[in-house]
């Protein structure tokens, strides 16, 4: 039984002649604009959501240093009640703030210092670059008491500044 190979070396189908036209191709086109515009919202939102989380640490962090910087000066501050120093308390107070204010805080102190104060701070709110809104707690003969204080950054030192008045809507940078 003889085997018949055919052997066909062209793309058309058996049977075709080459004289016969070929097909029309449809090519189906992608919605390549769908998945364009659907990649393109996806980057923009991810590259939102890292620009965001960026902003919130940087916020974070920055409040946090606030916290650490103005509990540094608040253990000083408590140092020197402790001890009664009113040199070291003196170091607490703005430089730049109105003698007056200065006088009456180191007086307050010179008539009731020394004293085993506990001093911490309860919330801080940064109101401006170099100024800051703090809550206070102290805790003297076992009664509590809540101050509000402002601090005015010096150089990379927060000082405790008069109160003065204070922006109707506190932000935080």
């Amino acid at each position: 039984m003889p085997v018949r190979l055919s052997w066909n070396l062209d793309d058309r189908p058996p049977g075709r002649d080459r004289s016969d036209p070929e097909p029309p191709v449809t090519v189906r086109a992608r919605p390549r604009s769908k998945v364009v515009a659907f990649s393109l919202a996806y980057g923009i939102a991810l590259l939102a959501a890292a620009w965001i989380g960026y902003v919130i640490g940087r916020t974070t962090q920055g409040q946090e240093a606030n916290l650490a910087d103005i509990e540094t000066q608040l253990a000083v501050e408590q140092v020197a009640w402790r001890e009664g120093d009113a040199d070291l308390y003196r170091t607490t107070l703005d430089p730049d703030a109105p003698g007056q204010w200065r006088q009456q805080k180191l007086d307050a102190f010179r008539s009731a210092a020394p004293r085993a104060v506990r001093i911490s701070v309860g919330s801080v709110m940064r109101v401006a670059p170099n100024e800051a809104s703090a809550t206070i707690v102290q805790v003297d003969r076992g009664v509590r008491t809540v101050e509000n204080r402002a601090y005015r950054l010096a150089g990379s030192t927060w000082y405790e500044a008069p109160v003065g008045p204070v922006p109707p809507t506190m932000v935080p940078p």
